[in-house]
């Protein structure tokens, strides 16, 4: 599969699971959906449409709010269902918005430029002496938690790493952009 950029390639309780109760959005790697994932803006266009068209969900505030076509917010205490879906979003980074108007998260779209090498795995570091790899090896358009209103604030640190087993390794980091 591709990635997906087109809402009509989505479809509610296939890829796209609503639980209005929880206000969680779940995806899942079915039909249309692989690890590939889809494009946030895809992914808003897809909701704005189930709200318009299904009388369950107009009843219920919609969950998004643009900035821009990259950038949005989660309101209203909608989030994600898990990390599993988190990391099928591609393109993208969001701000997960409680009943209060408090963020509570944040998460950067973390896309790299140019072509790695096959089997290279990039990995990040916000923290002194931690490494996490990306969900895939190769090129990476993921996102990255860099705040949680429970204390963790990486807003101001992330850096990349990309490592083929064996050979020497690469950097960037956000002073370098």
């Amino acid at each position: 599969m591709a990635l997906i950029t087109d809402p009509d390639n989505l479809t509610q309780n296939t890829e796209v699971t609503f639980d209005t109760a929880a206000k969680t959005i779940a995806l899942s790697q079915a039909g249309n959906l692989s690890t590939d994932g889809v494009t946030l803006k895809a992914l808003y266009s897809f909701c704005k449409e189930e709200w318009k068209d299904d009388t369950n969900l107009i009843q219920h505030p919609f969950p998004f709010t643009p900035i821009t076509d990259e950038q949005y917010e989660l309101k209203d205490g909608w989030d994600f269902a898990n990390d599993a879906s988190r990391y099928l979003v591609r393109t993208g980074g969001w701000a997960v918005v409680n009943t209060s108007g408090v963020t509570t998260e944040m998460w950067a779209g973390v896309i790299t430029l140019g072509s790695l090498e096959a089997g290279t795995q990039v990995y990040f570091s916000q923290t002194a002496g931690t490494a996490t790899d990306f969900q895939l090896t190769g090129e990476v358009n993921q996102a990255v938690k860099i705040f949680d209103s429970t204390g963790t604030d990486d807003r101001g640190t992330l850096n990349l790493y990309a490592r083929k087993q064996g050979d020497k390794f690469a950097q960037a980091a956000l002073s370098d952009i």
